[in-house]
């Protein structure tokens, strides 16, 4: 994918959902009870293209502002609005060169993990 740092990957039995934390040492937690290896990929990829676009940043930046103006209801609405932004971004970019089964594959994996 072009990164040429090196993003650790742990497993925790405490994660539900995988996420990538951290900006100067970014590690991506997975759950322990990740299905399959196709399925393993995808997230990873998911996970890595929000690295690629510097998504952590953006919703740092919004968790600022709204710390900042935690009194301004249009603060909290743009703080959701900016993370509800990057997912869709992150979605669209991990899709585009997929075919239409990979895409439901994709599609499924994510709704998988959202109901877990």
């Amino acid at each position: 994918m072009g990164i040429k740092r090196s993003i650790r990957i742990r497993v925790s039995g405490k994660t539900v959902s995988p996420m990538l934390v951290g900006i100067f040492f970014p590690v991506i937690y997975i759950p322990r009870e990740m299905p399959d290896r196709d399925r393993l990929k995808m997230v990873l990829r998911h996970e890595l293209t929000h690295y690629k676009s510097g998504d952590l940043l953006f919703k740092w930046a919004a968790l600022f502002v709204n710390a900042l103006h935690w009194f301004d209801p249009f603060a909290y609405f743009l703080s959701a609005n900016i993370n509800r932004s990057c997912e869709v971004a992150c979605d669209m970019a991990v899709v585009r060169n997929m075919s239409e089964g990979e895409k439901k594959q994709y599609m499924k994996t994510i709704l998988d993990l959202a109901e877990g």
